[in-house]
């Protein structure tokens, strides 16, 4: 083990030569990372015990782990490491659904088409005049197809595609107008023109032998073939839960041992908490949340089983009980700097049972601590790695954060 980290800290600092990052530099921001701390709002002591570990990364290759703990003087403990080049990082598993026609589809040569997209490719491709490439021509697609082919895309290995594919039944627009656009010996490109295009609507939770998911057709923002429900896909297609044709789904996800889904629904202008068995589909809770009417819920993120759902400038938090069921925990306004300073990869949160603590990484980390009596405390940290002066650009993540 020692030997390993000797040789990881000699490759760090031959590729920081290499990127013209000097030895010196390296070794003396590897060890020395600190934060320099700024009270917004509140009481410093409101985050004791709040720790956060993030990484920030150069080019790529060097990689600065980063421990902090707010409040305590901007001290860290940090390490810096060298990870060699392996290309481009595998995609990660997931499922998701689309129609042959949602706006511009790819479709590369050696695909399985739909028949009747074959169709389209094929009479565009034998027009196609031998010296223009690419090459393109508007068709109707009554001409060639009965209704929307269904597409799977990024889906594990062991997923019955074709039983997917098969299951949905998703009528074609009239008239509906279609520019194909063939590549000599790459494929084709189809794009509904105007305003035709129907795109699906899909969330999904990919399990170790089955997918849970739900899909709902739209054109524009309106419904134009309601999806039905929540679905479980392996090696056939069955319908788990059925939702009325008014529901929205806005959330799904599952529990951490894979027992329950959680669903979320916007009916009538009011959303819904469903907590599913994930096997039988049996209703565990039903959960009215207490949304303001007309606010939309625009975010939600999920830690250690509690859920933070953030409806405009409201934010909700519903602790996860033992059994798998939830109760509102806490309820409140949020910082607007967090609502609107960077996507949710780079905003998390911890919930300790009396505090709720969320952290957004944008150009500086923003730290929040909330209360239940409505109390907050806010701090803004600058990583030393991050300041202007340090003349490194280094993009930057939150690993975990935590209470002790």
């Amino acid at each position: 083990m020692r030997k390993w980290r000797i040789l990881s800290a000699l490759l760090a600092v031959l590729l920081a030569v290499g990127l013209g990052i000097s030895a010196a530099q390296v070794q003396a921001t590897g060890r020395n990372v600190t934060f320099e701390e700024t009270m917004l709002e509140g009481n410093a002591s409101d985050f004791d015990g709040l720790h956060v570990q993030s990484q920030y990364s150069f080019d790529g290759c060097l990689h600065w782990s980063v421990g902090y703990a707010p409040g305590r003087g901007g001290s860290t403990q940090s390490d810096v490491r060298y990870d060699a080049p392996h290309g481009m990082p595998k995609a990660q598993e997931g499922f998701w659904l689309t129609t042959g026609l949602s706006g511009m589809e790819s479709y590369s040569s050696d695909e399985p088409l739909d028949p009747g997209i074959e169709k389209m490719i094929e009479q565009v491709r034998e027009n196609a005049p031998s010296k223009i490439d690419p090459y393109s021509e508007v068709l109707n697609a009554e001409d060639y197809l009965t209704e929307l082919p269904i597409r799977v895309l990024n889906a594990p290995d062991w997923l019955n595609r074709d039983a997917v594919e098969d299951f949905f039944h998703v009528p074609l627009p009239e008239h509906m107008a279609v520019q194909v656009r063939v590549f000599h010996d790459t494929g084709a490109e189809l794009t509904a023109v105007g305003s035709g295009a129907i795109e699906c609507w899909c969330d999904s939770v990919v399990g170790e032998d089955a997918v849970w998911f739900t899909a709902d057709f739209v054109k524009g923002d309106e419904i134009w073939h309601p999806g039905g429900g929540v679905y479980r896909a392996a090696d056939t297609v069955e319908l788990l839960y059925p939702l009325s044709a008014e529901s929205r789904t806005r959330y799904l996800s599952r529990s951490a041992d894979g027992a329950r889904l959680r669903l979320i629904t916007k009916e009538n202008d009011a959303f819904t908490l469903t907590v599913l068995d994930a096997e039988t589909g049996d209703v565990l809770q039903t959960m009215t949340l207490p949304v303001e009417a007309g606010k939309e819920l625009w975010s939600t993120q999920e830690a250690d089983g509690d859920l933070l759902l953030l409806a405009g400038e409201e934010f909700l938090l519903l602790a996860e009980a033992e059994d798998g069921t939830y109760s509102l925990a806490m309820q409140g306004s949020i910082a607007l700097d967090e609502v609107f300073n960077g996507s949710e990869p780079w905003r998390t949160f911890a919930y300790d049972g009396d505090r709720l603590a969320v952290v957004n990484m944008s150009t500086r980390l923003l730290c929040s601590v909330y209360r239940a009596d409505g109390s907050r405390s806010r701090m803004e940290s600058t990583c030393s790695l991050a300041r202007e002066d340090v003349g490194w650009t280094f993009s930057k993540t939150i690993l975990t954060l935590w209470f002790t």
